[in-house]
């Protein structure tokens, strides 16, 4: 089963939870159609006017401090976990996409990446942004490595230059 909470005024689900446990705000029905089909999300939220175009995560205090949104990553197998990652594995991404007739199809990425042996207190990694082309792949245009150093046209730096370009006659 699931269960919906109505707008009786309007006549609108405000939120659902449907038989898979997926919390489905503004809308009934699991949009799959990410990644070829491969996807869903377990929070879902839609809109349709200014109202619910936007997403709010607000900190309010007397302090400098700020409103903190995570995006995490373990090698466990079950939650809680904190088993360490690995070089090589990808700490989280933000997708950008636009539906193109059929499917959501990403546009541009931004993604954290591992980028040597995690310690304790030490997470050597790297920031990605990537963007489509025009093609159905995403591909790397620019990276901060986690010496600082901003790498264009190049994953892999050469030497402790903060900005490195490798100019190529591709795109």
């Amino acid at each position: 089963g699931k269960l919906s909470i109505e707008d009786t005024t309007n006549s609108a689900d405000r939120f659902t939870i449907d038989s898979s446990g997926r919390l489905l705000i503004n809308k009934t029905t699991n949009r799959d159609q990410y990644f070829q089909g491969t996807l869903t999300g377990n929070l879902q939220v839609e809109g349709t006017d200014n109202a619910t175009r936007l997403t709010q995560f607000i900190h309010n205090q007397a302090s400098q401090s700020q409103h903190i949104l995570i995006i995490g990553k373990s090698r466990g197998t079950s939650v809680g976990s904190y088993t360490a990652v690995q070089d090589d594995d990808y700490l989280g991404s933000l997708s950008f996409q636009g539906a193109d007739g059929d499917e959501m199809v990403e546009g541009a990425r931004v993604e954290s990446r591992v980028t040597g042996t995690p310690g304790n207190q030490n997470m050597p990694s790297a920031l990605i942004f990537s963007t489509n082309s025009g093609s159905a792949a995403i591909t790397e245009r620019m990276r901060i490595d986690s010496s600082g150093r901003l790498l264009l046209g190049t994953t892999t730096a050469t030497g402790a230059a903060k900005l490195q370009l490798l100019q190529s006659t591709g795109d």
